[in-house]
């Protein structure tokens, strides 16, 4: 169908799902291809929560820098469209990696 926008949205969910059965590293590797569409087509608030997801399971398997260098560009975007919640999370986040 060509709908780039929910196939993000539906690869992310597919990394949710592998990280809800513990499967950390192939979460990942949805995420980053769900993060790859969101910025093709300019969705910067999911970005911004992809990038998020991906810094928690890098914190889940105790990679903290690789965390924190994900959470800082969410970070950034959640301030950027001003997504205070996301922000706040994020911040949180980060002060536990």
């Amino acid at each position: 169908m060509k709908d780039r926008e929910n196939e993000g949205i539906t690869l992310g969910n597919i990394g949710n799902a592998y990280s809800d059965l513990g499967e950390k590293r192939k979460a990942l590797k949805y995420y980053e291809q769900a993060l790859q569409v969101h910025r093709e087509v300019g969705n910067r608030v999911s970005e911004g929560i992809v990038l998020g997801n991906i810094g928690n399971r890098y914190a889940d398997l105790g990679e903290e820098r690789q965390a924190l260098e994900h959470y800082e560009q969410a970070l950034q975007i959640h301030r950027e469209v001003g997504d205070r919640v996301g922000e706040g999370v994020t911040l949180s986040n980060m002060g536990l990696s």
